[in-house]
């Protein structure tokens, strides 16, 4: 009856696995709860919604038997040297998951987790990304109902019954293509409904298992990592925040996260988790990828991006594991590398399926190579190099994978050239290309003087061309780069060639005259300024000592204006060059009109 309550439009889906005791742990009674948990759901767009009318859902926790007991963590699981980031969307270059689809107005999250877990673990165990088998979550609603329903469910328990052969598992081992049995968002559809060849479709399953975690341990996240890297995608649990829904549908790109909120007290959806990121500027030290089932418009393509340990994303898992008809072992390096002349890089290489114990060649594109899993290697070169990683498992089978590393210098640069008078403050700019946290300067001026200052103020007492060298240095990593400092007191020569002695009218001389004459109009200032040395900066004109003009570019000329008062005028011209030396000319102009 409680279906009755779910319109078509509900998205949330209401998991039915655990209470918590210390850590969440799968219950063992059975039990009605009621908890309100509102989502916004467009089914028929296969959106997640935004102007949608907002729906209540219950929250059915189903008794769980007692012999389905959690595994345990391994404690000497290979934790270390797990690579920094993995992500079972881009490992070894193709994508291993399945795209998002959209669980429509049903809580059938817990289905949609675990065949999105069995889809991506059927590439892998085929070797054969591109397979992407679309398997039928109609068949675990209206075929498996003890694992759950509209209301809600438990996909370690779909897992666990679609093993079963019992009657509780449709008397078979296997799950088959949603062609086979479409969704229909309804778990009122009866089994009988799916198609008449199904037993001919069955794909196998061959174990499952469940991990209890504490979210807030390093070393069960770690755990958590490395049995993602082993075992293909897992099913995570969650509480899926109205706070985290509108955040889903506002942020869309690989790089976004949703950071932890603070506590949550329930769970109430489950996704699929698929890969991970390390980055300590993050306060719990990266986040988690998960895939959705609230359709591609929710994150990116229907991904999502959370911060490790938020909404208790890791504090369960479950695996699924399906027979391998490939036995080859496939590898990854976790490339693109960059990295810079003389700077060690770290290398991190890892394998699964084949038949460990597994053996590693690194061939680093520069004529050297390494037979370690996790080697350092240096280049003494700038350029784009391609590497391969060659794994060979015990039985002789190998796997190539192939990835690339950007050597650059540190790119330094001095900025000159630099050019001033003796005695001048010279304000030198250090700089680099490259990206780095910190770096070690050293200047020398060419004139004896040194300085460790990245910007540093000097001065030259003599003339002279002057070669200064900047040496940066960061880790093993050092580069030069030379700039032109130019010291000299010579003052520009400064001639002004207009007006000479005669007589204006606007601005045309009709008679010479011993001065310059102006009747009616506007005169004509034209001046040459040149120096050899640094070049010329600016030429300024004043007239009667006031600034009028500023000209920066040859020919060198200024117009005066024609409202000045008739008398006596002086024109005055400033020549400066690039070092600050100036040069000074002066003519004496009369206006009659």
């Amino acid at each position: 009856m409680y279906r009755k309550l779910i319109k078509k439009t509900v998205a949330v889906c209401i998991l039915l696995t655990f209470m918590f005791n210390g850590v969440l742990a799968l219950n063992t009674t059975a039990s009605l709860q009621h908890t309100s948990m509102h989502y916004s759901f467009n089914s028929s767009s296969n959106t997640t919604g935004q102007n949608q009318a907002m729906y209540p859902v219950m929250q059915f926790i189903p008794k769980t038997p007692s012999w389905l007991k959690p595994e345990e963590k391994d404690e000497d699981n290979k934790n270390c040297g797990l690579p920094p980031e993995f992500n079972w969307r881009t490992y070894g270059g193709r994508d291993w998951t399945t795209p998002a689809k959209n669980q429509g107005g049903c809580g059938s999250c817990w289905a949609f987790a675990a065949v999105g877990a069995l889809e991506s673990v059927i590439n892998i165990a085929n070797f054969d990304a591109e397979l992407d088998m679309d398997l039928s979550e109609q068949y675990i609603l209206s075929c498996i109902p003890k694992a759950g329903s509209c209301m809600g469910g438990n996909s370690y328990l779909a897992f666990y019954y679609l093993i079963s052969s019992s009657n509780d598992g449709n008397n078979v081992n296997g799950i088959i293509p949603e062609d086979c049995f479409p969704y229909k968002a309804n778990d009122d559809i009866p089994c009988s409904d799916k198609c008449s060849d199904w037993r001919e479709k069955l794909v196998r399953l061959s174990k499952t298992g469940y991990w209890n975690l504490d979210g807030d341990s390093e070393k069960d996240r770690e755990f958590l990592k490395s049995k993602l890297i082993d075992y293909g995608p897992l099913v995570v649990y969650m509480a899926a925040t109205n706070d985290f829904m509108n955040w889903g549908n506002k942020y869309h790109t690989p790089n976004s996260y949703y950071p932890d909120p603070g506590y949550e007290p329930s769970i109430n959806h489950a996704v699929l988790l698929v890969g991970y990121k390390d980055d300590p500027s993050i306060p719990h030290g990266g986040y988690w990828m998960c895939k959705n089932s609230w359709g591609t418009n929710f994150g990116y393509n229907g991904f999502f991006n959370i911060e490790y340990g938020a909404l208790h994303i890791d504090d369960y898992a479950a695996y699924i594991k399906v027979p391998s008809t490939s036995f080859n072992p496939i590898a990854g390096g976790s490339g693109p590398y960059e990295g810079l002349v003389n700077e060690p890089i770290q290398f991190y290489g890892y394998a699964i399926r084949g038949t460990p114990p597994y053996t590693y060649h690194w061939e680093f594109g520069d004529g050297t190579n390494s037979s370690e899993q996790n080697p350092v290697h240096v280049y003494t070169k700038t350029g784009n190099y391609s590497i391969t990683l060659t794994v060979i498992d015990k039985m002789g089978s190998t796997y190539d994978y192939s990835t690339y590393a950007i050597i650059k210098t540190l790119g330094a640069n001095a900025n000159g050239p630099y050019i001033a008078s003796t005695g001048k403050p010279i304000e030198f700019q250090g700089s680099v290309h490259a990206e780095v946290p910190s770096c070690s300067w050293h200047w020398d001026f060419g004139d004896g003087v040194t300085s460790e200052e990245q910007n540093p103020v000097h001065s030259y007492t003599n003339e002279g061309t002057y070669t200064v060298v900047l040496t940066v240095t960061y880790n093993n990593c050092s580069d030069k780069d030379t700039a032109v400092a130019i010291i000299e007191n010579k003052k520009p020569s400064l001639k002004i060639d207009n007006p000479i002695g005669g007589i204006y009218i606007n601005k045309k001389r009709i008679l010479p005259f011993f001065v310059p004459v102006l009747i009616g109009g506007p005169t004509v200032v034209e001046v040459e300024a040149l120096d050899d040395e640094s070049g010329i900066a600016e030429v300024r004109f004043y007239i009667d000592n006031v600034l009028m003009y500023t000209d920066y570019l040859p020919p060198y000329v200024f117009t005066t204006w024609s409202d000045q008062g008739r008398g006596k005028h002086v024109v005055s011209v400033d020549a400066l060059d690039l070092a600050g030396n100036k040069a000074t000319a002066q003519r004496t102009l009369w206006r009659i009109l």
